[in-house]
């Protein structure tokens, strides 16, 4: 997939509440959008690994929500807030990591709510 196909996630990711404490650097983000908007050969491009990655997590901690929502038995009208911390704990403690988020396991949670690699 190229960064022009990825836009659309990119922006559900953005627009994510609970999601953004994920997001190491928006105005990075933010910039990304907007030259995949204004540079039709930045559409063209396939995605740092990073940004790759911070998409196919946000997408798996979406469903992951929905299931657990699911599973509580909450109404529609009232969303089930977790954190991205909260996510990636039961997801590792689960057992449940999907395959490709594997290389999200490197990640802790610091003071400050986002993650960064952990060697």
């Amino acid at each position: 997939m190229n960064l022009r196909e990825l836009a659309p996630q990119l922006r559900d990711m953005l627009a994510d509440e609970d999601w953004l404490p994920a997001c190491q650097d928006l105005t990075k983000l933010d910039e990304l959008l907007y030259r995949i908007d204004t540079d039709p050969q930045c559409g063209d491009e396939a995605p740092n690994p990073d940004v790759a990655l911070l998409i196919a997590a946000h997408q798996d901690f979406c469903h992951f929500r929905r299931a657990m929502a699911a599973r509580l038995n909450i109404p529609d009208d009232k969303p089930l807030h977790i954190t991205p911390d909260e996510w990636l704990q039961l997801r590792l403690r689960h057992g449940t990591t999907p395959e490709s988020l594997r290389p999200y396991a490197k990640y802790r949670s610091e003071g400050d709510d986002r993650f960064h690699i952990v060697d």
